[in-house]
């Protein structure tokens, strides 16, 4: 797995964290990055099952959550 992988599936992990325990504004704050990113996470009622990269898609804006 590449670092990016890694760390798209850290943040996924936090953010699935954060909601459990009720952490919203960090979770937001993640997703929100996610979409600045251009990456999709697609939840389903277990969690996310998988994210996908959009067209033009732009990793650097993680960094910020590195």
């Amino acid at each position: 797995m590449s670092d990016d992988n890694a760390l798209i599936e850290r943040l996924i992990a936090e953010r699935s964290e954060a909601r459990t325990n009720r952490d919203f504004a960090r979770a937001d704050q993640i997703r929100a990055a996610f979409d600045a990113a251009g990456i999709e996470v697609q939840d389903t009622p277990g969690g996310p099952s998988k994210w996908l990269l959009k067209d033009g898609c732009d990793l650097s804006k993680l960094d910020a959550l590195k």
